[in-house]
């Protein structure tokens, strides 16, 4: 049995959608073969698997070599792809995987077998979420225009895989009520670089609680919730209570912070994210929006913190509870004094994590994933 999987981006060893897409491949079983392609690259820089061989873009790309030399840097066009300008050359496999989304859009030439396509989150239902809740006028626009965009993408990737795949239950959810679609959830993984510290934060009397910003929060994806957090711990009474840390290059607030006498703390990279991480004790996740936190809120849950985030940043993260959840600036600022007040956090304890690790597993992709589309494939 042949299969070809197919990424729009490259596997990486740290990224929200390529980290993710490195877990899953490496979740293949060893004894299966499988042919692994990225839309414009000739070659990449992770090494991959055994039993994985990567395919150039030229080698799969045969039938219209003329866009090989212009597109050989990756910077292949969205709208190309999905106007049928690619067309690779599989008539000799039985399966193709696509990840994440515009993959599926290609015209895979002699192809008579199954589709597959894992889409990780919805798109639309991203953008669905921020035309109507994003506090700006032109977010919101900006949001309806992509969720056009979005929609023609997820009416493909419908039409042409006999099943979708995502990392979200609502997701899902989405996919099987508005398409009409067959569309299963799998949890997200969990990065092995957690092992080392694993349950490794406490919370010791007398140290000030650890509150920790990181990675990016871009006012699309927060909408005006991290600015408001920030302007109520600015105007709170907790300097002597609380530190406030921040990973990442881009953060506002921090100024205003510092000048009403917060004690804060600003790295803008960190060689080891986790081992920086279980330095913290609380993780905050502001997030209206949604986008791209599933890895880091999962690293953060598995070292040990407290992890207080919005229904949308904390969705299918196991283990979590109300004690997590706060959508208001308002109600992150009656978690975190909930906190104070009692001098605990409402982190997973080790039976937990050893739950959490099982069930963000790899192995949940070798069940769930490949193991069901070998066996379909073996079936045709």
């Amino acid at each position: 049995m042949n299969i070809l999987f197919v990424s729009g981006c490259e596997p990486k060893l740290n990224g929200p959608v390529s980290r993710l897409l490195y877990d899953i491949l490496s979740a293949c079983p060893s004894t299966q073969k499988v042919d692994f392609a990225v839309v414009g690259r000739e070659k990449i820089d992770l090494n991959l698997p055994t039993n994985l061989d990567y395919i150039s873009w030229s080698q799969l790309n045969t039938v219209n070599k003329s866009f090989n030399k212009i597109f050989s840097y990756g910077k292949v066009r969205r709208d190309w792809i999905i106007n049928g300008k690619y067309h690779l050359d599989a008539s000799k496999y039985d399966v193709i995987v696509t990840y994440p989304m515009v993959p599926t859009a290609l015209d895979y030439c002699g192809f008579q077998g199954r589709f597959e396509a894992i889409v990780v989150d919805s798109a639309t239902m991203v953008f669905a979420r921020a035309c109507i809740n994003h506090s700006s006028a032109f977010m919101r626009l900006l949001s309806f225009i992509r969720l056009q965009q979005n929609s023609n993408i997820d009416k493909i990737n419908v039409q042409k895989a006999a099943h979708l795949y995502t990392v979200g239950i609502s997701d899902a959810e989405a996919y099987n009520v508005f398409y009409n679609s067959k569309a299963s959830f799998i949890p997200h993984t969990v990065t092995d670089d957690v092992i080392p510290y694993l349950g490794k934060v406490t919370w010791k009397q007398g140290e000030r609680l650890k509150l920790c910003f990181a990675g990016s929060l871009s006012y699309f994806y927060t909408g005006d919730l991290y600015n408001q957090l920030i302007n109520r711990l600015a105007n709170s009474n907790l300097q002597d209570c609380i530190e406030i840390h921040f990973l990442g290059k881009k953060f506002k607030g921090i100024g205003k912070l510092k000048k009403n006498g917060f004690c804060v703390y600003h790295t803008t990279y960190a060689e080891s994210f986790e081992e920086y991480l279980s330095q913290n004790h609380v993780f905050l996740a502001p997030l209206q929006i949604g986008g791209g936190t599933k890895n880091r809120v999962l690293s953060a849950a598995a070292v040990g913190m407290d992890v207080i985030g919005t229904s949308v940043a904390l969705e299918n993260i196991y283990g979590m509870s109300n004690s997590n959840v706060a959508n208001t600036a308002d109600e992150f600022m009656i978690q975190i004094k909930a906190r104070l007040d009692n001098h605990k956090l409402c982190h997973l304890n080790k039976y937990q994590i050893d739950d959490f690790m099982q069930y963000h597993s790899k192995q949940q992709w070798t069940d769930k994933f490949w193991n069901n589309i070998i066996e379909k494939a073996n079936q045709l």
